[in-house]
């Protein structure tokens, strides 16, 4: 799946619908100038919270491949609280190319990427080297800002 040059897209799934992509191999998000976070931390504003509310546990089981390059206002995969725990198990290849402002991946992300041993930042093969992806935004992209 390809999201390409969506100038005004703030995000690209709701939580409810981000589930049905469990068959999803290789996502690429790249040039939406606008775009926050690729799933949203919340359902639509419309919709009664009380009543809507289900925890949901995002498993991207067959997503191999994740890009994100070139989006300038992206805080993270998915900033919502640790209503939104994520897995990506068969997860082999994430590209991040300028996400400057990132401040953390997804809720919550320890053991979720076992399969994982880099990533791809700015053209740079960084190793993870035991960190799980919150751990690895905040020492290479936030305490790293590129020049």
């Amino acid at each position: 799946m390809h999201v390409n040059s969506c100038g005004k897209l703030k995000y690209v799934f709701q939580p409810s619908i981000a589930q049905a992509f469990h068959q999803l191999e290789s996502f690429t998000v790249m040039n939406c100038e606008e775009m926050e976070e690729i799933v949203a931390a919340k359902q639509n504003e419309g919709q009664q919270e009380e009543e809507e509310r289900v925890d949901y546990k995002m498993v991207f089981k067959s997503l191999k491949y994740l890009s994100l390059e070139d989006l300038p206002n992206l805080s993270g995969f998915c900033t919502g609280g640790d209503d939104f725990p994520f897995e990506w198990p068969s997860l082999e290849r994430l590209v991040v190319i300028d996400c400057p402002k990132m401040k953390t991946f997804a809720a919550t992300t320890s053991g979720s990427t076992p399969k994982l041993k880099e990533v791809e930042l700015d053209g740079s093969g960084i190793p993870l080297q035991g960190m799980d992806l919150n751990q690895f935004v905040q020492t290479h992209i936030i305490s790293n800002p590129p020049n």
